[in-house]
């Protein structure tokens, strides 16, 4: 099973905004795990501050993030990514890994039936 990150913008202009990025994050997430992948998504951590407020803290998610990061076959950039200075970060440590980068879930399963066809 590959193991897959997925990465874009959490936060934004208002409240709204950061609900839709957050709905964006778990469809895609969603989206590849109901085809068999295993999905690392940056939109869950946000629940650590709201349940852990006074144990966990941005910095140490981050931490988290980026040593996951490093187990992962595949990152995948949601739309709105280069706003994010985090995604930004995350994609940058992907390519100092050497691990692949595709845009959007589309662009990573048609690379993936391109791969199976080949």
């Amino acid at each position: 099973m590959k193991h897959i990150y997925v990465a874009g913008p959490i936060t934004g202009k208002d409240t709204v905004e950061f609900f839709k990025n957050i709905n964006t994050g778990l469809t895609a997430s969603v989206t590849l795990m109901q085809q068999g992948y295993c999905v690392y998504p940056i939109y869950c951590d946000f629940t650590y501050l709201i349940a852990y407020p006074h144990s966990v803290d941005v910095a140490m998610l981050k931490a988290n993030s980026l040593a996951m990061l490093e187990k992962c076959d595949a990152m995948i950039l949601l739309p709105g990514w280069v706003k994010s200075a985090g995604a930004c970060e995350e994609a940058r440590r992907a390519c100092e890994l050497n691990i692949p980068i595709y845009y959007g879930v589309r662009g990573f399963l048609d690379a993936e039936e391109r791969r199976e066809i080949s």
